[in-house]
């Protein structure tokens, strides 16, 4: 594949879930005052943490010390708050209930293109519970097909010593409304 075709490909499957992002979580994009996306977690820890270094950030300062948890810690050398973590500067710039939105709607277009590649695999797997390990290694090549509403991964490699090859598809159902994969290989 050319450098050309390569930033194409990359482009399209980065609007298409973009696009796909923005479809599903649509209004959850800009939650009401006093509503987060996410569960207890976003909404009872993480929430509070992103707010407290936008207040901090806005006052021109970072927040260094937290007197109300734990009797008081270092607030900025606790990992959960990732301050650092450039995704998270949404919750710094929107309202943080909405950078939440926008930050979770990131990760998934990000996952969403990151799916594509090829990889270097290397599965240990037992026969039998008292079986010595063994080792199967490969290439596994995962491309967007269906103008980005499908992938498809094929597997070139061996498996006990054998050569394997092996395609599968993930598609969602529209009729069933269910993600449908499947898997054939020439290993028996």
């Amino acid at each position: 594949m050319n450098r050309r075709s390569w930033e194409s490909e990359w482009g399209q499957t980065t609007v298409v879930f973009t696009l796909l992002a923005l479809l599903f979580f649509n209004r959850a994009l800009f939650p009401p005052a006093g509503q987060a996306l996410g569960g207890y977690d976003m909404r009872g820890y993480y929430l509070p943490l992103y707010e407290t270094v936008r207040a901090a950030l806005r006052q021109g300062t970072l927040p260094f010390w937290d007197p109300y948890r734990f009797n008081g810690n270092a607030f900025m050398a606790d990992p959960q708050q990732s301050a650092f973590y450039p995704p998270t500067w949404l919750t710094f710039v929107l309202p943080a209930n909405v950078g939440v939105s926008w930050f979770m709607a990131v990760h998934v277009v990000l996952a969403g293109v990151g799916m594509a590649g090829t990889y270097e695999v290397s599965v240990k797997f037992k026969m039998a519970p008292d079986a010595p390990w063994s080792e199967s290694t490969g290439t596994a090549t995962v491309e967007q097909v269906l103008e980005g509403c499908a992938q498809k991964m094929t597997f070139e490699g061996t498996m006990l010593g054998m050569p394997m090859h092996g395609i599968s598809d993930l598609v969602y159902n529209r009729e069933t409304k269910e993600w449908q994969t499947t898997w054939i290989d020439n290993f028996m």
